[in-house]
């Protein structure tokens, strides 16, 4: 897919920053298959892409995984997003690139902002960490599946070991043990069509060197969708509650904790 983009921003606080600007995105999928004697069949895919915004202008793997597809369902091993990054409904966004599931928070500049604001789903669905992921496969309009990856931020051939990592602020540099776990619904009665989705992320928060503790992940995302004659509705609300914040035993005075709660809502 590619896509040029024009954005126009209006900050009051833009620390001298322009009010308009153009990006564009260039990937490339490749997908080779394969089918055994039995039927069984396999595969890889690889998505490059050109959207690094360094100056260095490196052209990027941001998918890298192999799969198995069978009547047990399909097993997929690598570098992948999760669960809910992948499957979960949220409202409906099928239009440009500027929509709920847009690319406007590329457009804040040096503003601070929530870290749910470009992630609808699960907290840590959309980190593209090497994993391992198990989809059942579809009856009777129900799909589940489960992943797990064993540390956040690990791509390709990196090892990471570490029980703790660098704090983001108040907040968890990553997470070791991370795992995902739901499912989701689509069906049509009567010429109205209906999905559904919901999923839930667990995983323990890394400490920092300095001994400080964070809270673990604990997150849960669910989805509905209505559609009827070619106009659907839909939304969806995540709730991560404390996940990764510093817990308050940790600091001599506490410090804020904003709320990691996010809904769509959309047509």
């Amino acid at each position: 897919d590619a896509y040029f983009e024009a954005g126009i921003v209006g900050q009051d606080k833009d620390s001298n920053l322009r009010s308009t600007d153009f990006r564009n995105r260039l990937r490339l999928v490749v997908t080779p298959i394969a089918k055994a004697d039995n039927g069984l069949e396999y595969g890889a895919r690889i998505r490059f892409g050109t959207d690094n915004a360094a100056s260095s202008r490196a052209v990027l793997a941001d998918r890298a995984y192999m799969f198995v597809n069978g009547s047990f369902g399909t097993i997929s091993a690598g570098m992948q997003n999760g669960l809910s990054d992948e499957y979960a409904i949220i409202a409906p966004s099928d239009w440009g690139t500027g929509g709920t599931d847009g690319s406007f928070p590329a457009y804040f500049g040096n503003s601070s902002s929530a870290g749910t604001t470009g992630n609808l789903r699960t907290l840590i669905s959309g980190d593209n960490s090497t994993r391992i992921t198990y989809l059942t496969p579809k009856f009777s309009g129900f799909q589940f599946g489960l992943t797990y990856q064993p540390t956040t931020g690990s791509v390709n051939t990196d090892i990471n070991r570490l029980k703790t990592a660098t704090p983001n602020g108040n907040i968890t540099g990553g997470y070791n043990d991370v795992f995902e776990v739901g499912g989701n619904y689509a069906g049509t009665f009567g010429g109205v069509d209906l999905g559904a989705s919901l999923y839930y992320s667990g995983g323990k928060a890394k400490n920092s060197t300095a001994g400080v503790t964070y809270e673990n992940l604990s997150s849960t995302m669910a989805g509905l969708s209505v559609g009827y004659a070619g106009f659907k509705v839909g939304g969806s609300y995540a709730w991560s509650g404390k996940s990764g914040y510093v817990k308050q035993s940790s600091l001599a005075t506490a410090r804020s904790r904003e709320a990691q709660n996010v809904w769509t809502l959309g047509a």
